[in-house]
């Protein structure tokens, strides 16, 4: 008897591709994740900076690593009354948070923390999924041009 012959088999195959909706989810944490630094600096009096590392070609046609740095907006400001108001952002646009409302109130600046801690934890709970996928089903109409008609 030989030793592949004492061993399980089965045919499954691994997938190194993420459901879409997890891909999602990562995507709106690392984004979020950002924001809760860009907050902590902000009121640590600290500026905050995110540094990406590009390849550029050097004279001599080389690639180079070249480290920049990435503006960061923030979603949140301070509303003519001193509240703190977050939005949450899926690319360029902003959420329905539920009820065709789109704001948080945070109240102070330092309760920004714990308000983006519990959207990292709802996102992980797949409580945004529905309003991540309403922003990606609605798509601006392509207007198709017409063609030019040849003049006789």
């Amino acid at each position: 008897m030989t030793i592949l012959a004492t061993l399980t088999l089965s045919d499954a195959n691994r997938s190194r591709r993420l459901p879409d909706t997890e891909r999602r989810r990562e995507k709106l944490v690392a984004k979020l994740t950002e924001q809760l630094a860009l907050v902590r600096a902000q009121l640590a009096g600290e500026e905050f900076v995110v540094r990406v590392t590009k390849w550029k070609r050097d004279e001599h046609g080389v690639p180079q690593p070249v480290v920049s740095h990435r503006r960061v907006r923030p979603w949140y400001w301070q509303a003519g009354d001193g509240q703190w108001l977050i939005n949450v952002r899926y690319g360029a646009k902003v959420l329905d948070l539920g009820g065709g409302k789109s704001a948080i109130v945070a109240g102070e600046q330092a309760a920004l923390v714990g308000v983006i801690e519990a959207l990292i934890a709802a996102t992980h709970g797949g409580e945004l999924d529905g309003a991540v996928s309403a922003v990606l089903t609605v798509r601006p109409l392509r207007i198709k041009m017409p063609k030019a008609v040849p003049k006789i």
